[in-house]
Order: C-alpha cells, then structure tokens, then sequence
C-alpha cells in the first residue's frame, strides 16, 4: 500500500500521481518514491510502500 510520508494514509490509501524524473529506492521492506515532474508541474513529495 502506498502512503505519503507526509499525511496518514488509509487501508486501501491514496496513490502517487504520475511521474517522471523521479527518483526511487528499497530499504527495509518498503519502496520509498521522491519528486520528479507530472507534465510540467514539479512533485515535491515523498511517499513510502510497504511490501
């Protein structure tokens, strides 16, 4: 489930938009994703999903 490391997520939770540009990582059992561009906009968020 992916949850923004920012705000409480639920059981089925939000999702990260889409993205490129980004940058992505595996640490202990959860995917965490950073920034990158939607388009022109610039995303300036991290989220984090458990496995």
């Amino acid at each position: 489930m992916w949850s923004s490391v920012t705000a409480a997520g639920t059981e089925n939770g939000p999702a990260p938009p889409s993205r490129s540009k980004h940058s992505a990582t595996l640490l202990g059992g959860h995917v965490y994703l950073l920034g990158g561009r939607n388009g022109n906009l610039p995303l300036r968020d991290l989220w984090r999903y458990s496995l």
